[in-house]
């Protein structure tokens, strides 16, 4: 059951429906302004990301390349450097998660 319901079935014995419609109307652009929020700072966060992508593709493209050379079109080498970006990725999820746990 979402929020704009358990309001209705609250209210319902008590206020007429009048109010509840007011309540619902208040309920409706308080979520809305908390939605275009999370959506600018969403928005902000990806124009954040697109700044730096670029040096981040500049900084690290010779070791890119290495790699992609290193593979020289075997999938025994691709399933191998799969499998070491695989554990890398989860090994970092992993670090971030004890990272995020920590109280300072």
């Amino acid at each position: 059951m979402d929020r704009s319901q358990e309001i209705i079935i609250f209210f319902n014995e008590w206020l007429p429906k009048d109010i509840i419609d007011k309540i619902m109307k208040k309920e409706r652009q308080m979520t809305l302004l908390s939605s275009i929020e999370e959506w600018s700072s969403i928005y902000k966060k990806g124009i954040r990301y697109e700044q730096y992508r670029p040096l981040f593709f500049e900084q690290y493209r010779g070791n890119l390349l290495d790699d992609i050379k290193s593979i020289t079109g075997s999938f025994i080498h691709l399933n191998d450097y799969k499998r070491k970006i695989k554990l890398l990725k989860k090994q970092a999820k992993e670090d971030a998660y004890f990272l995020n746990s920590v109280r300072y």
